[in-house]
């Protein structure tokens, strides 16, 4: 164990999760992030992962069964014997070191089961009750594989002592739905999923130099329906209509086949922001952007929101699942009912925009929001003070 006032001596951590950890692409990038913010706060981090699916044999078997007896669709890895199974993994995994805690990022049925000396933590942004519900994966799952996934949901939170959570509503959910320990919970905000984020000298000229004559908006998103591409084309529409020249960019997805697009809405495709270049290009098109619209029907953070901020863009985005603990009104943007008018949100966009002063004021406040909350250096060192105070070591 740590010993006070040794700073050679660091917290030894498992780090559990279903998916390959050094793999950018899963999990929207956060294991990984999560993963580098870790090690950049000096812990001994050993990656436990990814977690294998062993009993074939057995799934097939099972989902044969439900394929005839079920609606829906059928998870088999929401299955108890699964669960011990991820349970042996770790365990053959950790008895090759020495830890101080474990910590299962993005999937708590990883140690729904688990059994070990050393404390559990988790962290995420969602619970499977919120998932289910607010993703509407409660029409399409078959009640066996609900039934399951809420028990080892409970299970997990049970087993663990410290509960890290992206958003106020993905803790209310584990309080509410699993009676989870209120005084175990923490919110630590997932940060830009950025490797070379901009510096404030180089946003503060952005902001400064983006067009008076044209009001650029940007929605970055890889799902058009969920992440409502439409509204955000239609608000573009309405701008304009109101005598705001405005041009929109859509990042990361296609309307659907058929659907025709105005003039002044740009189709940028998918960036890859581990491709060369990628990052820098993504970056350029924040830059030049006044607001960052991202008006989903559900999310449970949202990524995008924080990237948006280390641009000094402001949010226009829908006050649903977690979006409250990354877009604060009026400090990283603002967020509308997802049943609100587009014409109020276009009549709120044109007031902000004409106002040069007002604008130059909610840039800088949404990068002020990157700086202080919104970003992994931040989110990485919070949650080592946690995870510290459950080991029982101090560290400088």
């Amino acid at each position: 164990m740590a010993i006070i006032g040794e700073r050679n001596m660091s917290l030894r951590l498992a780090y559990v999760t279903l998916y390959d950890p050094n793999d950018p692409e899963q999990w929207s990038g956060i294991g990984h992030a999560i993963l580098q913010s870790l090690r950049q706060q000096q812990l001994q981090v050993t990656a436990i992962g990814p977690l294998r699916c062993r009993l074939g044999p057995l799934k097939r078997i099972a989902e044969s069964v439900h394929a005839v007896a079920s609606r829906g669709y059928y998870e088999f890895q929401r299955e108890r014997i699964v669960g011990w199974d991820y349970a042996r993994q770790i365990s053959a995994k950790m008895a090759r070191d020495e830890f101080d805690v474990v910590l299962s990022a993005g999937a708590p049925i990883a140690v729904s089961w688990l059994s070990c000396s050393q404390p559990i933590a988790i962290w995420s942004g969602a619970t499977f009750s919120s998932l289910i519900h607010h993703y509407g994966f409660v029409h399409g799952n078959c009640q066996a594989s609900i039934r399951a996934g809420h028990r080892m949901e409970r299970a997990a939170l049970t087993r663990a002592r410290l509960l890290l959570f992206a958003s106020e509503w993905a803790a209310g959910s584990a309080v509410r739905d699993y009676g989870a320990d209120p005084t175990k919970i923490r919110i630590v905000p997932f940060g830009a999923n950025l490797a070379h984020p901009p510096c404030r000298g180089d946003v503060m000229h952005a902001i400064d130099t983006r067009s008076r004559e044209v009001c650029s908006l940007i929605s970055v998103g890889v799902e058009w329906e969920r992440k409502g591409m439409a509204r955000a084309v239609d608000l573009s529409v309405a701008l304009n209509e109101r005598g705001v020249p405005t041009e929109l960019r859509i990042v990361g997805c296609e309307p659907p086949r058929g659907r025709a697009l105005p003039a002044h809405v740009r189709l940028c495709g998918h960036i890859d922001k581990r491709s060369s270049g990628g990052e820098q290009r993504l970056g350029a098109l924040m830059a030049a952007s006044h607001f960052h619209v991202l008006l989903s029907t559900a999310e449970c953070f949202g990524i995008a929101y924080c990237e948006a901020n280390a641009w000094g863009v402001p949010n226009i985005a829908s006050d649903v699942g977690g979006v409250p603990s990354a877009v604060r009104n009026g400090e990283g943007g603002w967020r509308f009912s997802i049943s609100a008018p587009i014409e109020e949100i276009a009549d709120f966009i044109a007031a902000i925009h004409r106002d040069q002063d007002r604008y130059g004021s909610a840039a800088r406040r949404a990068r002020h929001e990157y700086e202080q909350r919104l970003n992994w250096a931040t989110a990485g060192a919070a949650a080592r003070v946690q995870m510290e105070t459950i080991s029982g070591a101090r560290h400088d």
